[in-house]
């Protein structure tokens, strides 16, 4: 059956392609900044909420990062980004979006399914047909990347969860491709990382992306987060987390 294949193939995608496509990222560097700092380190952790307004419309995707030198833990909750569909396909979607991946050395990656409390051990050489080659082609120039205007200044200051921060107003400009304003919050008690525990993002047409940061850690994340949770159930086919 191919489709516990194709599931599996997409999670392993999913955290193979972190950060460049995490969504605890608006995707413009000076904003992103801090969470770099953050992810430079060999230890970290992190949760983070991210709110995208478009249209008038909200969404939100919730999850958690952990990281102590080899071991890797990523959870996403994309359940807010769903609609309030009926049936066995909207339970499907539901399973589906709130997911973890758990990678060591020791094992082979795992995929954690946070609703009916399940796991499922993915064996790379069964899924490694299908996952995409994201090598860049052979004599590819690189793009020419042309650098932004970019103007920053203190606006204020205010204590996340306790962390005290200042805020800047912060504006991206590049030539060809508009301009991002928005403001960070910078934290001021964690030495030289200072992460940003708050972004907001606004393109040119009102877009808005928020993205909260808690919990943020510099440095080795309680070894539980590597584990498999207590009361979760092995399945080998994508079709028992119905069961």
């Amino acid at each position: 059956m191919r489709i516990p294949l194709l599931i599996a193939s997409l999670a392993m995608t999913l955290a193979l392609a972190l950060p460049a496509n995490a969504t605890f990222m608006v995707g413009e560097e000076h904003f992103d900044a801090g969470t770099m700092r953050v992810m430079q380190h060999q230890a970290f952790f992190f949760e983070y909420v991210t709110t995208m307004t478009e249209g008038g419309e909200s969404s939100i995707i919730k999850g958690l990062f952990a990281q102590n030198v080899d071991r890797t833990r990523v959870d996403t909750d994309m359940r807010g980004m769903l609609g309030d569909g009926e049936g066995e396909e909207a339970m499907f979607s539901q399973i589906i979006a709130y997911t973890g991946m758990i990678m060591k050395p020791e094992s082979d990656p795992i995929t954690l399914y946070h609703v009916p409390e399940k796991y499922m051990i993915l064996h790379p050489d069964e899924v490694k047909g299908d996952i995409p080659d994201s090598t860049p082609e052979a004599g590819a120039e690189p793009e020419e990347r042309q650098e932004p205007v970019v103007t920053q200044e203190k606006i204020g200051e205010e204590k996340i969860d306790n962390h005290p921060c200042i805020i800047y107003k912060l504006t991206v400009t590049y030539p060809d491709e508009g301009t991002l304003t928005g403001r960070i919050w910078v934290a001021q008690d964690y030495g030289n990382v200072l992460p940003h525990l708050k972004i907001i993002a606004i393109t040119e047409n009102g877009d808005e992306t928020m993205i909260e940061f808690h919990n943020v850690k510099v440095g080795k994340p309680d070894d539980s987060w590597f584990n498999i949770p207590p009361g979760y159930v092995e399945i080998k086919d994508i079709m028992e987390l119905f069961g």
